[in-house]
């Protein structure tokens, strides 16, 4: 467990490579508990899923397809699979200083935002006066908390560029 109380599955020493392997025991970390649900999915980012498409089974196919799907989601064991850049690629384990990122593998129907307050929006047309653009602010109050810390995994040391 880390601080937040999420599963953990632990790489190497400096880093885990992307294989299907790796990623089906993310997958049982949550499944053991009895949290892989219908809305449990993956979530990682584009390095990740560049590296995982890559990999090819015995015949020589692809265990992602490359064209099964729209842009950033795929479909991994039997589930979902998200890309997105606000999944760290900046991690460091060992030696593997900045150059790890993660993956999560979880029931997102156990995972809560909360918003309050209203949605501020700023205008500020004289900050950049002189290139003839207006800046534009939002901002939001938000928090983010788990339900249940069992219907969640992370792998925070794949190593893939």
């Amino acid at each position: 467990m880390n601080s937040t109380g999420i599963g953990a599955v632990v790489g190497g020493t400096y880093g885990l490579a992307p294989t299907l392997d790796n990623m089906i025991d993310l997958k049982k970390a949550v499944a053991i508990d009895s949290a892989d649900k219908a809305s449990a999915g993956f979530l990682t980012n584009s390095k990740v899923e560049a590296a995982l498409a890559k990999l090819k089974d015995d015949q020589n196919n692809y265990l992602l397809s490359p064209y099964g799907s729209e842009v950033g989601t795929s479909r991994l064991c039997g589930r979902k699979m998200v890309i997105s850049e606000n999944v760290p690629s900046n991690l460091s384990k060992g030696s593997a200083s900045g150059t790890l990122s993660a993956a999560i593998f979880g029931n997102f129907n156990d995972l809560y935002i909360g918003m309050w307050g209203s949605l501020e929006i700023l205008v500020d047309p004289y900050s950049d006066f002189s290139k003839g653009t207006t800046a534009v602010r939002a901002l939001q109050s938000i928090d983010v908390a788990v339900a249940r810390t069992d219907s969640f995994a992370a792998i925070q040391d794949i190593y893939a560029t």
